[in-house]
């Protein structure tokens, strides 16, 4: 809960379920020198909200072992947490939860769902952080697929993050028989706190050392894994053909990571900002953007993805540049006249997208939002979960 992935995608669906009066438990596992830092927030914010809060601390280790061990902490601590209650649910993010989620439904017969967060397994493959070739790496990428079979048809719900990865499940044979009541909600955002490009642009600009007149493009959050930073230089080299502008990395990446790859493929790096940012900070960083990018790869299990940042960018009036084939954001983006989308890793398209900047630049902010609010906003998502949860029990319930 102390990460900032837990901070916009956990704490704030619960906020808004615990007030539809479900009595919530969270038990997560926590990186102990973030824990440190935010304990007393933390802490403060769940009792205001009456939300129990159990956690274990996160050990590091080997690749292939570290996980393993951090669920055995997990199991122990959701061992002791149902000794001296009754839960009717156990809801579980993604596939190292649903291990221990399982179990408690076997136990306990407590419903299961199983939010599963995209293609877990496919992407640790896919990413190259499990080599596939080496037998280790086979051996776990082959037992997680037969988890992943188990949590799908023991599943009381599944949530799926895009109607693509919803569609696709649904067409596989040992589904088809089952019918499992599944759910599509993406990741959403808070809207009231991505909000107001207006009151935070010229402040943030004159602070960044931007003028009023810079065409900013923006990317958001990590590189490397998924998000193509060699593919967005490229195409940020051919929009500087046509426009003066900068690009402003905000992300937790050292800036070395970002200047190394700009001197490799060309770009001058006198026309690179790299900044971080907490959660708090993140809608003054967006609001500078004139547009936002982002590239990612385009593999089987990004079909299951639902970027936070869209949500993020698009809440702050900001319009997109993406590519094709990553989640449901073709079906979403095709035909929204402030969506570019690039449909190859190119110089001819990405020089196509570059000629349909000028007409983005002046599209309207109010459309932009709207957007957001019609696919990412938090109330759909917390609504979504409470109906999935009512669904379940008939009446509001006790969860974890």
């Amino acid at each position: 809960m102390s990460d900032p992935l837990g901070q916009s995608q956990v704490i704030p669906y619960l906020k808004g379920l615990s007030a539809k009066g479900h009595e919530i438990t969270i038990l997560s596992c926590e990186k102990r020198d973030r824990f440190e830092t935010q304990k007393d927030e933390l802490v403060e914010l769940f009792r205001n909200n009456n939300i129990k809060w159990s956690h274990c601390f996160y050990k590091r280790s080997t690749p292939v072992f570290a996980p393993m061990r951090n669920v055995s902490r997990l199991k122990k601590l959701a061992k002791d947490v149902t000794a001296n209650n009754s839960y009717d649910i156990v809801h579980c993010r993604s596939y190292l939860a649903a291990l221990i989620g399982l179990g408690l439904k076997s136990k306990y017969g407590m419903k299961f769902i199983f939010d599963m967060r995209g293609f877990w397994v496919d992407e640790r493959a896919e990413g190259g952080i499990w080599n596939i070739k080496n037998p280790l790496y086979r051996y776990i990428y082959k037992y997680f697929k037969r988890k992943e079979k188990s949590f799908l048809l023991e599943a009381d719900h599944i949530i799926s993050l895009t109607h693509k990865a919803a569609e696709t499940m649904q067409q596989w044979p040992f589904l088809q028989a089952k019918n499992p009541a599944m759910t599509v909600i993406p990741c959403c955002v808070d809207l009231r706190h991505f909000n107001g490009a207006d009151i935070f642009r010229a402040k943030t600009r004159a602070e960044l050392g931007f003028t009023e007149d810079d065409i900013i493009l923006s990317y958001i959050g990590s590189v490397g894994t998924w998000y193509l930073l060699d593919e967005m230089l490229n195409f940020y080299k051919r929009m500087l053909k046509k426009f003066s502008s900068k690009f402003l990395f905000i992300t937790p990446e050292p800036e070395n990571i970002i200047f190394d790859a700009a001197k490799r493929l060309g770009v001058d790096i006198e026309n690179i900002i790299v900044k971080s940012s907490t959660y708090d900070k993140m809608p003054e960083m967006i609001s500078v953007s004139d547009l936002s990018i982002l590239f990612i790869k385009p593999v089987f299990s990004k079909t299951a993805s639902s970027p936070t940042k869209l949500g993020e960018i698009l809440g702050m009036g900001v319009p997109i540049i993406y590519n094709a084939n990553i989640g449901d954001s073709d079906m979403q983006f095709d035909g929204v006249p402030f969506c570019i989308k690039v449909e190859a890793f190119s110089e001819t398209d990405y020089d196509s997208a570059v000629n349909k900047i000028d007409a983005v630049l002046d599209s309207s902010q109010q459309e932009v939002i709207n957007l957001a609010a019609k696919y990412f906003s938090l109330d759909q998502g917390i609504e979504s979960y409470n109906k999935v949860y009512e669904g379940l029990m008939k009446l509001n319930t006790t969860t974890t």
